[in-house]
């Protein structure tokens, strides 16, 4: 029973139910196109929308719809240059060293700017495959864009549908990282604790937990559904981020002489 409960809880858990998202809005496209015997330009879709899932990195509805945007409009660049670059050597060097500087120093401004760094470098290398001449170029820029723009689309839907699910997700990852961090900190009662191994696995599940905390904090706090409308499962969520934050703080910040 133990286990069934363990299974049931990662199926209906944040990593599966994105992965589950994610893969969906890839191959849809690639699915329906192939119904209309399309299927050459159902992959370009695909390839559209897997760039931009790369950019859906958690966080605000506003955030997440700047980095969406951004990155469909700029895969689609990307793709025009790269296959117009594709016949002359130097000139597509130029393009790569540019593109790798540029897009790489993006990390510097947080994860999600990172992730569109890395889904434009995934156009660039994509664009290299099999590159199209001529008008071909424009009509594979314009499946591109169609696929990241649908990849968006179908992302911001899904949270309208259902806004509070992936807080609810990360808030319960918050809370098994509590509960955990307070078992490890029981063991220092131990008979003759290992202090050095207990305080550095007591670091580890710190930096996790405060991650998970700074992301709800995002989503709790600046997510619109919630601060402009009173809901009674908005206020849960809160009260219930609030305590747990309020238990975390006061047990971290609480020290023992306990040798």
């Amino acid at each position: 029973m133990h286990y069934t409960k363990k299974y049931i809880n990662f199926i209906n858990g944040r990593y599966a139910s994105e992965g589950i998202r994610i893969t969906a809005g890839i191959i849809t496209p690639s699915l329906v196109m192939n119904m209309f015997d399309k299927l050459p330009a159902g992959l370009i879709m695909s390839f559209g929308a897997l760039c931009v899932s790369v950019a859906d990195t958690p966080g605000p509805a506003r955030h997440r719809i700047n980095g969406m945007l951004a990155t469909s409009v700029l895969v689609t660049i990307l793709s025009i240059l790269t296959h117009y670059t594709a016949v002359n050597a130097l000139l597509l060097g130029i393009l790569l060293t540019l593109a790798g500087f540029v897009f790489s120093m993006l990390t510097v401004y947080g994860v999600r700017s990172s992730a569109v760094g890395i889904a434009a470098l995934l156009m660039i290398v994509l664009s290299l495959q099999s590159p199209p001449h001529g008008k071909d170029i424009w009509i594979h820029a314009g499946y591109t864009l169609a696929g990241g723009t649908w990849y968006m689309l179908y992302s911001l839907a899904l949270y309208r549908l259902r806004p509070y699910k992936f807080i609810q997700q990360v808030l319960g990852d918050y809370i098994q990282d509590v509960a955990v961090y307070l078992r490890s900190r029981g063991a220092l009662y131990a008979n003759a604790p290992d202090y050095d191994k207990i305080n550095e696995s007591l670091m580890q599940q710190q930096i996790s937990a405060e991650a998970h905390q700074n992301l709800l904090s995002d989503l709790l706090f600046n997510t619109r559904k919630i601060v402009k409308e009173s809901t009674h499962t908005g206020r849960v969520l809160v009260r219930i981020y609030l305590d747990v934050a309020e238990l975390f703080e006061s047990v971290m910040t609480t020290y023992q002489d306990y040798e």
